[in-house]
């Protein structure tokens, strides 16, 4: 089984940030993700619209016909603005289940 690979793309992301590292891994031969919280674009920090090919509810949905990441590699400390308002973009996060 192959490893899948998500990043978090949220609004006002950094554009480099999220797209050098998908660049590496899809260049690695790796199944490679753009995970929010819906399916709809999300414009990043310089206008750059990024389309979420996954929902973050579907990273652990764990059913065989969907390609879910395993991973999800965060940049929640980038995000720009309030505390209160990256909490209330993407609540803090729940242990992971075993």
């Amino acid at each position: 089984m192959a490893l899948n690979i998500g990043f978090l793309v949220f609004p006002n992301v950094q554009q480099l940030d999220l797209t050098g590292p998908y660049e590496v891994f899809a260049s690695a031969g790796l199944a490679v993700h753009l995970a929010w919280k819906g399916m709809e674009p999300v414009r990043s920090a310089t206008g750059l619209m990024l389309t979420p090919t996954v929902t973050l509810d579907g990273c652990d949905s764990g059913t065989p016909e969907t390609a879910t990441p395993e991973l999800v590699a965060l940049a929640r400390h980038r995000m720009a603005g309030s505390r209160a308002e990256r909490e209330r973009l993407l609540p803090p996060l729940e242990p992971a289940r075993q």
